[in-house]
């Protein structure tokens, strides 16, 4: 049923073995831990229940993996009777014009990714069902994919079709700007006003006199008038209309019958639909019928083009509250802004990164790489962090733990790029991309930001920490 949430378990337990393995003292795990488990925290106020979900799933998976991490590895060093090894490692020294220069880079890149890239919503992405044919059908023929539903709710079959006359009228509006069919049995009845009109005009008319004169003319031509019987019956009865109770009882009333179903809140329900225009970019406005009712239109083609036309806002909120929050715990970790506004800085370095990559990889961008950004920018500020903190005690940064940590998250993406599923593919080249850059923006660029804002010098001349 849902196609994406064994890739994102998979990154989450990636990036939580890496926020394990990094630091070695529980102060600096406790931070990374933080950094990594709260990545995830702006989608809970996203309007997306699987992303709500997912914010506190992923939290709790990488709190797990860090304590057991943290608890097992002195444990079987126990077992085994083994010391722990001796850090080995380098002292970083910071390079301020090398990091200046990868961040504007980085930041130049995502700045022309975002400009030239066409968002797609969640509805437009590939998740390996049917193939050649079934894309040949959807160009040329008909896309199931541009499908929006109008639910008509009332408490029986006839008054729900009532209303959906009245309905019917409204959505025809749409056509031919925000959409180019309208499929609904309400078309076939008249709403009531206009039966209403309809009967008073008949009644003018006096149908049944001049019905009385066609008959005796039809027999002094020689005709049998019951051969038209039928005609002339119901055409002198004002009261045999298209209402929505002949059209159930009718012959059309089976074919009816297929579009009524329970209601959300009534008994009845009846569904109409609406083939949307092949443009993303338009949007169906807010209908509202005359007795004050809103039509919804819904169905994952609307939820899509929302998300194509909502993207880059949403983008912006998710990644700007993943880095304020990212910056917030290494401010609080380290009492040192400058190093909190490079890990800040690397974090987005690597956002626009990935952003500046995805148009030449031919990758689509959508929704649904949100998390795997969110996770890559709190790699990035979580090493840079560590990065930053080691080149301001001038203590040497295992090197080992680091390529161990990064591979933990970059084994996982690539496994996800290898799958035969294009959409798990294509989070899993996004994520091992966004893996290699969080390496790169927090090891080379973060220190030398932090240098240049004065968070990379040493508080005391002590002779150095442990290693973090």
């Amino acid at each position: 049923q849902d196609p994406i949430s064994a890739a994102w378990f998979a990154l989450a337990v990636g990036v939580g073995f890496q926020g394990a393995a990094l630091p070695t003292r529980w102060g600096p795990r406790v931070r990374t831990a933080l950094i990594l488990a709260t990545a995830l925290v702006p989608l809970q106020f996203s309007v997306y229940p699987l992303w709500q979900r997912w914010a506190g799933m992923h939290a709790a998976v990488v709190v797990v993996l860090a304590v057991l991490v943290g608890l097992v590895l002195p444990a079987l060093r126990t077992v085994l009777r083994s010391a722990p090894t001796e850090a080995r490692g380098f002292v970083l020294r910071p390079a301020r014009a090398f990091g200046v220069l990868l961040v504007v880079a980085a930041l130049g890149a995502g700045a022309w990714g975002m400009r030239n890239a066409e968002p797609r919503g969640a509805d437009r992405l590939n998740f390996g069902e049917g193939g050649h044919a079934t894309s040949l059908m959807r160009e040329h023929y008909f896309d199931p994919g541009r499908i929006a539903r109008v639910r008509t709710e009332s408490n029986d079959a006839a008054s729900a079709l009532r209303l959906a006359s009245e309905d019917a009228e409204l959505l025809a509006s749409l056509v031919p700007t925000e959409a180019v069919q309208i499929d609904t049995p309400g078309a076939l009845v008249l709403p009531e006003l206009t039966l209403q009109r309809r009967q008073a005009a008949l009644a003018q008319l006096e149908l049944g006199e001049r019905l009385g004169v066609l008959r005796e003319a039809l027999k002094t031509r020689g005709f049998r008038p019951d051969a038209f019987g039928e005609f002339l019956r119901s055409a002198a009865d004002p009261d045999q209309l298209p209402t929505p109770a002949a059209a159930l009882e009718g012959p059309l009333g089976p074919w009816v019958q297929r579009y009524l179903g329970p209601g959300e809140t009534t008994d009845v329900g009846l569904e109409s639909f609406v083939h949307l225009a092949p443009n993303p970019d338009v949007l169906a406005p807010k209908l509202e019928t005359r007795d004050g009712r809103e039509l919804r239109l819904q169905g994952p083609a609307v939820g899509g083009r929302f998300q194509r036309n909502t993207f880059v806002e949403d983008l912006g909120v998710m990644v700007l509250g993943q880095l304020w929050l990212a910056a917030l715990i290494v401010w609080l970790a380290t009492r040192s802004l400058g190093i909190a506004f490079a890990s800040a800085l690397s974090g987005l370095a690597t956002h626009a990164g990935i952003l500046g990559a995805l148009e030449p990889l031919g990758l689509p961008l959508s929704p649904v790489l949100f998390p795997v950004l969110l996770l890559c920018g709190a790699s990035a500020t979580a090493t840079a962090a560590q990065a930053c903190a080691s080149a301001r005690d001038r203590s040497p940064l295992d090197v080992t733990r680091l390529l161990l940590g990064g591979a933990c998250h970059g084994v996982v993406a690539l496994s996800l790029a290898a799958s035969d599923i294009p959409v798990w593919s294509q989070m899993g080249v996004t994520a091992a991309l966004g893996a290699a850059l969080a390496s790169g923006a927090g090891l080379f660029a973060a220190p030398g930001l932090a240098a240049l804002v004065g968070g990379g010098q040493a508080a005391t001349s002590a002779p150095p920490p442990p290693t973090n």
